[in-house]
């Protein structure tokens, strides 16, 4: 018997293997685009799950990574993949855009600063002079420890108001004033018993309350359920409120969180920063 080789030609030498981007990338480009809409739309169906919860806070995040996958699968042209990418953008964006918030108010009103100082921070010179630059008309600080109080000696001089509760471990707060108070009360919420500030002042551009927290962060099922007692008993508290107030401290929340949105519709109330901005940890910036 007989035989003969005969070489492929390059055009058939290509067709007779599946192309990598066939078998891993197509496949691995529609898995991260289920998995993300999944991770976006969970925590709207299962408010009450606290991971969903957890999830909720990385919404910008998700959102991106869908961007990105949503690119990826047009050029690949996985039509539906790049629908089911852009059904997340757009829900992501939805959430953005019906979170309340306030509208900038011109002119020079009452300045306020709030500042959470870390009490494990041992840095205590970029706060010391940062409040002393701004020299706001009132100062509300979060994590207000006996060391924090030693070292705050040159900022809390110019404010002759003061209220100073203090915390187990971090949960200590401080409200620092020009104006004077018509009255300074504090309660506590929730079974961990945090402190609430609520002080009522008579400033020019301001004469009503202002309350001070600091929440339980949300990072267990325990944690999430101390978190949402807290909400819920001040959403009760607020309630009950005839003057103009404002709430000021560290929810330890998002506004995309289900939690912390139903405590917006519940009280009314509307966030005063812009919905993407992030503050923890700093270093990150828009990716906090």
């Amino acid at each position: 018997s007989s035989c003969s080789i005969q070489p492929l030609s390059p055009g058939r030498a290509r067709d007779s293997f599946p192309s990598i981007a066939r078998v891993i990338v197509n496949p691995a480009v529609r898995i991260c685009a289920a998995g993300t809409a999944c991770l976006i739309f969970l925590p709207q169906t299962l408010p009450h799950w606290w991971l969903a919860s957890l999830v909720s806070h990385f919404l910008l995040h998700l959102g991106l990574t869908a961007g990105f996958l949503c690119a990826i699968a047009l050029y690949r042209k996985l039509l539906l993949t790049a629908l089911g990418c852009a059904a997340s953008i757009g829900f992501a964006a939805f959430l953005l855009v019906t979170t309340p918030v306030l509208e900038p108010i011109d002119g020079r009103g009452v300045t306020l600063v709030s500042q959470n100082l870390a009490a494990w921070n041992r840095r205590r010179s970029p706060a010391v002079d940062m409040l002393l630059r701004e020299a706001p008309d009132i100062v509300v600080l979060q994590e207000y420890t006996p060391r924090w109080h030693d070292a705050l000696e040159s900022v809390r001089n110019p404010y002759p108001h003061q209220v100073q509760v203090a915390g187990r471990g971090a949960f200590g707060i401080a409200f620092l004033s020009r104006y004077p108070f018509f009255r300074s009360s504090h309660f506590r919420i929730g079974h961990r018993q945090r402190a609430v500030i609520d002080v009522e002042i008579g400033a020019p551009a301001f004469a009503g309350r202002l309350l001070a927290v600091h929440f339980d962060t949300p990072t267990s099922r325990e944690e999430f359920a101390v978190q949402d007692q807290e909400l819920g008993e001040l959403a009760a508290y607020v309630d009950q409120l005839s003057e103009d107030f404002l709430i000021v401290g560290d929810f330890n929340n998002t506004p995309y969180a289900p939690n912390f949105r139903r405590f917006l519709a519940d009280t009314g109330l509307s966030i005063s920063s812009p919905v993407w901005l992030a503050t923890w940890p700093a270093a990150l910036d828009i990716l906090g």
